[in-house]
C-alpha cells in the first residue's frame, strides 16, 4: 500500500527558487504524492507563476500575508490533516530534490 505523502512547500516572494523546486519535485517517483504549495503573501508575482505554471499538478494555498515560517507551515500542515495525508513532508522552496527522495524513506 502506497501511504499518502503531503509534500507542503512555503514560500514568499522566491518565485525564482520556487519554480526550479517545483520543476524537479515533478520527477518523484512517488504515486500518492500531494503537492502543496503555501504562499505566504508574496508580492512579487510567485503565487501567479505557480498557478500558471503547476496549477494542475499540485494545490496552492495562498496565505494573503507573511505568516512567517512557523505559522505559515502550519496552515500547510492543517489542510494535509484535513485531507487525511498518512506523512507529512516540509521542504524549504529552494530545495531541487533527487527523483527517489520520497521513494526510499
Amino acid at each position: 500500500m502506497n501511504h499518502s505523502v503531503y509534500l507542503l512547500i512555503l514560500t514568499w516572494n522566491s518565485k525564482k527558487h520556487i519554480l526550479e523546486c517545483l520543476e524537479s519535485v515533478q520527477r518523484l517517483d512517488y504515486d500518492n504524492l500531494h503537492v502543496v504549495v503555501i504562499d505566504n503573501g508574496s508580492s512579487d508575482g510567485t503565487a501567479e507563476a505557480v498557478r500558471d505554471g503547476y496549477g494542475d499538478k499540485m494545490t496552492l494555498i495562498e496565505n494573503g500575508e507573511n505568516l512567517m515560517f512557523a505559522r505559515g507551515n502550519n496552515v500547510g500542515i492543517k489542510y494535509a490533516l484535513e485531507q487525511k495525508a498518512d506523512y507529512i513532508m516540509l521542504m524549504n522552496d529552494d530545495v531541487a530534490v533527487d527523483s527517489r527522495m520520497i521513494s526510499e524513506l
